[in-house]
Parts: structure tokens; C-alpha cells; sequence
């Protein structure tokens, strides 16, 4: 037990770190607004900011926590789990490295495409894992639902890579692209998987009824995930039946 704890330390630490170097970048960000920095390209460390932030900092914590809190001891200290977060942590350094010199060039899509299979492999082993340690109902269905939404958010990066590396770029399709990953990453992975861990921490001191209410919030709030995407289509979109799925999911 205490080696688990010390390798669920040990990532979270790293997590932590690497929340400082994207607080850095966006400090570095914000002072190129306000004097010149011609040797920084502002979109390009854009780009090494955001991604770095969502898979050096958020993804990263989240693997962890999830792995090391709601598996139990003997899952979570498999070394499959060690590959995953470390295969994270070198892709999410690549993406770190790369973006600020080429923006979307041959090694920045190469660590983003690597990145994206690594959530595969984590969604595919967490999940089976999942099922063999007996988790409760909310638990279950929340961590599910977040990583095939974290899955699923890869279209978005994959259409993005493609328009780019053709130079065909389509001006609705490029911020459909943006807004679809945006959404399943926050409001699907990263939110529901908050909540899994929540109830990870609380859910065996509900009583009936409060567990009962705990079903249903897990599974009307994994459902909404999809329907609200389509808010994010209003901006260009004169369509009743998507305004109609969108105030559902609301």
C-alpha cells in the first residue's frame, strides 16, 4: 500500500510541475500582448500551451487520480498503469517541445497522434479494469462516460491535423473541430470524471435514498454530455432540430 501511494505522489507531483510550466507559457503569453517578442510566435506557443495544459497538467492529474483511487491496490500498482501515465507524460512533453518551433508540423501532429492513442489504450485497460473491481453504479457510469468522451473529443484534432497538413482549411469546419474537442474534454472527461472521484470519496456513506438520487444524477448528467454539444453549433447553425437538441441538453 505504501508503494502505491508513493507512485500516486510521485504523478501527482509531476501533475503539479507541469501546471507551473503552462502557468509560465501563459504568463510568457500575456507579456508578448504587451512588448515585443519576435523571437516567440505567439500562435505556435499558443498552441504549446494549450495542448500541454490539457495533457501535461489535467489528463495526466485525472489518469492518476483515477487509477490510483478508484481502482484498487491490486490494479492500480500493475505496471500497464505506469506505461499509460508515462506514455502521457512523453507525448504531452513532445507536444511541449515541438509546438512552439513548428505549430502543426510533422513532430507536433506525430506526439498530438501519440497522446490520443495512449487515451485509447488508458480508456480500453481502466474500463476493463473497472468492471473487474465490482465499482458502485455512479462511479461506473461516470468514469465510462468520461473516458469514451475523452475518446471521442480526438475527432476534433484529427479534422484540425488533416486541414492543416492539406492546407485545405474549412473556416466552419476548423471551429466546429475546436468547440466539439473542447466540449467532450470539458464538459464530458474532465467534469465526470470530477464527479467519479467524488463519489468515489463519499458514496459508501449515502444512505438509500441519497444513493438512489446518486444514480440518477450519474446517469441523466453522462447523457446530457451529448446533446449539449450541439450548443456549441448555434453560432452557424439556423436549424430548430439542433436548437431543439441542444435546450434537451440543457
Amino acid at each position: 500500500m505504501t508503494t502505491i501511494i508513493k507512485e500516486k505522489n510521485r504523478w501527482l507531483i509531476i501533475s503539479l510541475v507541469n501546471l507551473v510550466i503552462v502557468a509560465i507559457l501563459g504568463t510568457v503569453l500575456r507579456t508578448k500582448i504587451l512588448f515585443s517578442i519576435p523571437w516567440i510566435d505567439f500562435k505556435f506557443l499558443l498552441h504549446a500551451h494549450s495542448h500541454f495544459a490539457f495533457g501535461g497538467w489535467l489528463t495526466l492529474c485525472l489518469f492518476t487520480l483515477m487509477t490510483f483511487e478508484i481502482l484498487p491496490a491490486q490494479l492500480s500498482c500493475k505496471k500497464r498503469y505506469r506505461i499509460l501515465l508515462g506514455g502521457t507524460l512523453i507525448a504531452a512533453a513532445g507536444m511541449l517541445l515541438s509546438f512552439p518551433f513548428q505549430g502543426y508540423g510533422l513532430f507536433s501532429i506525430l506526439f498530438s497522434t501519440l497522446f490520443i492513442f495512449v487515451t485509447y489504450a488508458f480508456s480500453w485497460i481502466f474500463i476493463r479494469d473497472l468492471f473487474r473491481s465490482r465499482a458502485d453504479k455512479p462511479i461506473l457510469i461516470l468514469s465510462i462516460t468520461a473516458l469514451i468522451a475523452a475518446d471521442l473529443s480526438s475527432v476534433g484534432p484529427f479534422t484540425l491535423a488533416y486541414m492543416l497538413a492539406t492546407h485545405q482549411v474549412n473556416i466552419l469546419l476548423y471551429k466546429d473541430s475546436i468547440y466539439t474537442y473542447l466540449h467532450l474534454q470539458y464538459n464530458g472527461f474532465f467534469t465526470l470524471s470530477v464527479f467519479a472521484l467524488f463519489f468515489n470519496q463519499f458514496y459508501s456513506k449515502f444512505n438509500k435514498a441519497a444513493k438512489r438520487y446518486a444514480n440518477r444524477f450519474s446517469a441523466i448528467l453522462s447523457l446530457s454530455v451529448l446533446p449539449t454539444l450541439f450548443l456549441s453549433y448555434l453560432w452557424h447553425f439556423s436549424n430548430d432540430l439542433i436548437r431543439g437538441i441542444a435546450l434537451a441538453g440543457c
